[in-house]
């Protein structure tokens, strides 16, 4: 089961840690400056005294380091801080195993003075103390094992790190209540006496690694939010703190002769009552905590209860509107089978309807080569026996009768390109299409040549992009260009300086391509009859037309899938948009 953790308190220890790792790298970085910037010299009054030796302080800094690539937490720099730790790791764990060597064996592998020379300490110059090395071991170990488990829930760094902690807060506990047996100064070893600084530098760095890991092991019950935890956050200092302050005062009295001896008892009996009354409050604490707890599992038995006869009520609801679903689906089958029917009805209809129109598209291909031909045919001999008669006896009429002749000629032609544009409109749904890349650059140019030389009088200006691809059939986009662009061209014929725009432009994510003019124009009310067939809305005689050419435009649109609108204003030109969506 997942433990419930405080994740802010864990924090705030990892932020401890950190704290705890600049103070050591500090301690030891000014201890071994002292050693090269202050004279070894018992009077100066340093704050950092010879006796924390050279080799100590320089422990300590690597101690600090290690401490502090623990417990920064960089993604980028995992494996490399790792590495970095383990190596630091090892020379500590070194230091403290070789000298320990040198106190066990009497050996002098020269590592004491490697930094300096000592020349105040007496029995071993430069060596540290035999518990100073003994704590460097137990912390380097504890380094290389920080992150190692043994089986799910035991890490060995933990205990071995709680292991340096007791003697080093035992000897500030001794420095501070003046027992010498806690700081080791009646060890059997000259050399085994810890001091005051080097006894707190081992506190704090102790302190920092139980704090780098807070998630997991023992820390992991400490900022928990059980009453486990509880009870370890608040007891956990009280055997620390009780008797070092209740320890200063008989000492402080009785160096100031406040105090004698015989009242040293009385202080032994507060230590004993502070630490039952501490004991005694935080159970009350776990007490209360626990009644909570009881009272929530009533309240969740009730709750469960009520849960059940609610499960009960709606497994009662819900059987129900299964039964109504079952018969939804039942209906909603029918009317599938209804919708599958009728599709099937309208299939055939549509079948039926095809066949319809293909016979009704048959019909108007005759019809088409009916009037191709038997149209065409009454019409060339009109135009060729009216051409005959004004070339024959045209000196010999007077000009009324001339005038009638150019009128029936006239008529004749008109009729002609008349039917010409019907047919043309008409075989635009039955022609096949073939998809291509087009250049509507190109095939505008083409025709804006042919429009100049029909009427080489005219200067009209003609924009046009360098390459306007598009997507489509290339015969059936250049009718439409060819009817966009001869439209605007004539009602451009009255404008003071024509020009005719061919471009492309985004909308809405549409890409859009327009032809606009600057010419007559005409009122978006009537914009509803531009496509229709023989619509118009100028007179012939103000602009001649069939009224055909926009029809057409439409219908080669829509066979594109694509589609065509006009936007203008009288006397403000025009501009018609059109859309091909394969482009």
């Amino acid at each position: 089961m997942k433990k419930p953790n405080n994740s802010l308190f864990g924090s705030r220890l990892e932020t401890i840690a950190r704290i705890a790792a600049l103070a050591v790298i500090s301690f030891g970085a000014i201890a071994l400056l002292s050693w090269f910037l202050l004279p070894q010299n018992a009077s100066t009054g340093t704050p950092l005294p010879p006796q924390i030796r050279a080799n100590t302080a320089l422990a300590f800094l690597l101690s600090g380091a290690c401490l502090w690539l623990t417990a920064n937490k960089n993604k980028n720099q995992i494996r490399a801080s790792r590495y970095a730790c383990h190596f630091l790791a090892t020379v500590v764990t070194l230091f403290g195993s070789v000298t320990l060597l040198e106190f066990f064996g009497q050996w002098d592998f020269r590592i004491d003075q490697f930094l300096t020379r000592d020349n105040l300490a007496g029995w071993a110059p430069g060596r540290p103390a035999f518990f100073t090395a003994l704590l460097f071991l137990i912390f380097g170990i504890s380094f290389l094992l920080l992150d190692r488990r043994v089986g799910k829930r035991i890490y060995p760094s933990d205990t071995l790190i709680i292991i340096g902690m007791l003697i080093s807060i035992l000897a500030l506990l001794g420095h501070l209540c003046n027992f010498p047996a806690y700081y080791m100064a009646t060890f059997i070893h000259p050399g085994g006496r810890l001091t005051l600084l080097v006894a707190l530098g081992f506190t704090i760095l102790g302190t920092g690694m139980l704090c780098a890991r807070p998630q997991r092991g023992l820390m992991a019950i400490v900022t928990s939010k059980t009453a486990g935890g509880v009870l370890a956050r608040r007891l956990l200092l009280a055997p620390i703190l009780i008797p070092a302050v209740l320890g200063l005062l008989p000492l402080l009295g009785i160096n100031r002769r406040f105090l004698n001896g015989d009242v040293v008892w009385l202080f032994a009996f507060a230590d004993l009552l502070a630490l039952t009354l501490a004991i005694w409050w935080n159970a009350s604490i776990v007490f209360h905590i626990d009644l909570k707890r009881l009272a929530a599992e009533q309240k969740m038995l009730a709750l469960n209860d009520d849960l059940e006869k609610r499960v009960t009520e709606r497994t009662l609801q819900l059987e129900a509107a299964n039964r109504d679903l079952q018969q939804e689906i039942t209906e909603r089958r029918q009317a599938e089978l209804e919708i599958q029917r009728l599709n099937a009805e309208l299939e055939k209809r549509v079948s039926e309807r095809t066949a319809q129109l293909e016979a009704s598209n048959k019909e108007l291909e005759s019809f088409c080569y009916s009037v191709s031909h038997d149209l065409r045919a009454p019409l060339r001999s009109i135009d060729g026996f009216a051409h005959a008669l004004q070339e024959e006896a045209g000196p010999t009429l007077n000009a009324t009768s001339r005038d009638h002749l150019h009128i029936v000629r006239s008529a004749t032609k008109h009729m002609g390109r008349l039917i010409d544009d019907l047919l043309q409109l008409s075989r635009l749904n039955t022609s096949q299409m073939r998809l291509q890349p087009v250049d509507l650059s190109q095939v505008a140019q083409r025709i804006v040549s042919d429009l100049q030389r029909s009427q080489p009088g005219r200067s009209v200006e003609f924009i046009k992009p360098s390459n306007l691809i598009v997507q489509g059939d290339e015969r059936l986009l250049s009718i439409a260009l060819q009817n966009l662009l001869s439209n605007a061209w004539k009602f451009t014929a009255k404008a003071s300086a024509p020009r005719i725009e061919l471009g492309m432009e985004h909308n809405n994510g549409e890409t859009l391509c327009f032809v606009r003019d600057n010419g007559a124009g005409f009122e978006m009310a009537f914009a509803g009859k531009l496509f229709r067939a023989f619509q118009r809305l100028h007179s012939t005689q103000e602009f001649p037309g069939h009224g055909i050419g926009l029809a057409t435009v439409q219908r080669i649109l829509n066979r594109h899938g694509g589609r065509v609108w006009a936007q203008s204003a009288p006397n403000q030109g025009a501009t018609f948009y059109f859309i091909l969506p394969n482009s």
